[in-house]
């Protein structure tokens, strides 16, 4: 699915994993919110290839927020930083954390190293 939407400034994506989206021409959004909420059935490098895509095609994005299922999904993908986009308008990222996981931490941490304007990072409740 190709979204054109050159004045889209809000986007709400569940489940985004199982099919592929290629988001084009999405320069004036401010707001992101991407969630996985099914389990892995399929083949994992091609649903991480899916994230990766969205993300690719949201890059220009403000205000971001992640569930711990997408981060799940990206670290699977062990060039991670050389397929995700630099965020280089994001200000504001939320992590939405379930189960503490070192993989996860990795990604947190590359999705930060592409995003050199972040000024707030939230994590809201972190379960231990």
């Amino acid at each position: 699915m190709t979204i054109y939407a050159e004045k889209l400034s809000y986007l709400k994506f569940i489940n985004c994993a199982i099919m592929k989206v290629l988001p084009c021409n999405l320069s004036s959004l401010h707001y992101a919110y991407i969630d996985e909420q099914t389990s892995i059935h399929g083949v994992k490098e091609i649903m991480v290839q899916h994230a990766i895509n969205l993300l690719g095609g949201i890059h220009y994005v403000k205000f971001l927020t992640l569930s711990n299922d997408i981060l799940e999904y990206l670290s699977y993908e062990e060039t991670l930083q050389v397929y995700l986009p630099e965020f280089h308008c994001l200000t504001h990222l939320k992590v939405i954390w379930g189960e503490p996981d070192y993989t996860n931490h990795q990604v947190l941490n590359t999705i930060l190293q592409k995003s050199p304007n972040v000024e707030s990072l939230e994590i809201p409740q972190v379960v231990i």
